[in-house]
């Protein structure tokens, strides 16, 4: 293997340990956010509050030493936290082999990074913290602003949260009850600032089919409430990442 072979490597796999912790910090502000815990104190166990040792933190590694369990109270640790840390790892890659060290790579892990923490907010309380998105919304219009498409992603912005507005009133009129949240709709002025337009709809269609498909097989073993917000994500990282050639490939096939 060469020189700049092992440094491509190399370079992956601190991008993916980045990835894995910050995406097990998203877990802790997902966890302490919603109820105002403050950030600055340890990492504890969520049944008998024992401070964590640092080996326990360390993504995937602390998860696997203890077997999946507290290693205080043996009670069993949620395999979302695993699971979590992998996507984590594997995004920040991804998202680096696509677009390399560039403005669109910020943009990427600035989108992925709010995406996924509301989604686990959502998972976690039912519900979407918007300090969270406009937090990062002004970095992420600075980014636009320096790529010089600040006004185009400014339509974008406000065209899909106009639209996602009007589904939601409409499904409400319809349907006499909220089809579709508040915080649902108001993040898509977040999302507009990262996806084009036409993105945003593909979007939009691709969160309504997963949470579709998700909830004709969730509806027949309980009538909770279903998070949206993680569908939202998976729907507008796959057309950050996937749109251009998924639309692209659609326009081919009405060609034949």
């Amino acid at each position: 293997m060469q020189l700049g072979e092992s440094m491509d490597w190399f370079i992956y796999f601190m991008i993916c340990i980045m990835g894995m912790f910050l995406a097990s910090f998203y877990n802790v502000l997902a966890i302490r956010l919603p109820v105002k815990k403050t950030l600055l104190g340890r990492s504890e166990c969520p049944f008998c509050n024992h401070t964590l040792r640092p080996v326990d933190i360390i993504p995937i590694l602390g998860y696997v030493i203890n077997k999946g369990r507290c290693h205080f109270c043996s009670e069993r640790i949620s395999i979302r936290y695993l699971i979590v840390e992998i996507i984590g790892g594997f995004s920040f890659v991804l998202g680096y082999y696509m677009f390399g060290y560039s403005w669109q790579y910020a943009v990427y892990l600035l989108f992925f990074s709010i995406l996924l923490i509301e989604a686990l907010i959502d998972m976690e309380k039912k519900i979407i913290l918007d300090r969270i998105w406009i937090f990062g919304l002004v970095p992420l219009v600075v980014l636009r602003i320096f790529q010089g498409e600040f006004f185009v992603y400014l339509l974008s912005s406000a065209i899909l949260f106009t639209t996602m507005f009007l589904i939601s009133w409409t499904a409400q009129k319809i349907m006499k009850r909220e089809a579709l949240g508040g915080g649902d709709v108001k993040l898509y002025i977040f999302i507009g600032f990262a996806l084009t337009w036409i993105l945003g709809f593909l979007s939009i269609f691709l969160a309504s089919l997963f949470g579709f498909f998700y909830g004709i097989t969730k509806k027949s073993k309980s009538n909770k409430e279903i998070p949206f917000v993680p569908f939202i994500g998976i729907g507008a990282i796959v057309s950050f990442l996937y749109g251009n050639m998924m639309i692209d490939l659609y326009l081919d096939l009405l060609r034949m």
